[in-house]
């Protein structure tokens, strides 16, 4: 159970921020699929796989060192909760060190913050061409849901 406990957190932050960043690097590759219409454009140099590979990679390695850092100061740890309920131990996973904890979560929240910052100055693109709308809109729900998530749990 302690494995468990130790990865439980860890992969969920990381899966998210690979999640959110990919949605960052799609709404960026949207900008500069727009910008890099014009035939002397630098930008142009960004267009393709590279940039939202690079960009999926270091946020990911971002979320994965803060992980790291977290498992090596102070992991989380198995627990037993009697106070929930008398007369019952629960079995549950203890953060370890909570500024760690919320480090993790709140990287994933500066994450979608800037995400959803870069969908909504992309909402202006061709009317034909919706996605920017929609990633804005998932966004600002991600945002929403998260910003509700850390005075619940």
């Amino acid at each position: 159970d302690k494995l468990n406990c130790l990865l439980q957190q860890t992969i969920f932050g990381i899966i998210f921020s690979v999640a959110v960043s990919s949605v960052l690097a799609k709404t960026i590759t949207v900008i500069i699929a727009f910008k890099a219409t014009n035939p002397r454009s630098r930008i142009r140099n960004w267009v393709g796989f590279t940039a939202p590979s690079f960009l999926i990679f270091l946020c990911s390695l971002v979320e994965g060192l803060i992980c790291t850092t977290w498992l090596l100061i102070s992991p989380p740890f198995p627990d037993y909760d009697i106070q929930t309920e008398p007369g019952k131990m629960i079995l549950m996973c203890n953060e370890g060190s909570i500024v760690a904890f919320y480090s993790v979560i709140g990287y994933m929240g500066l994450l979608s913050a800037f995400s959803f910052i870069v969908a909504f100055l992309a909402r202006r693109l061709p009317d034909s061409f919706n996605e920017a709308q929609l990633i804005t809109f998932s966004m600002l729900v991600f945002c929403s849901v998260w910003v509700s998530f850390i005075p619940a749990y």
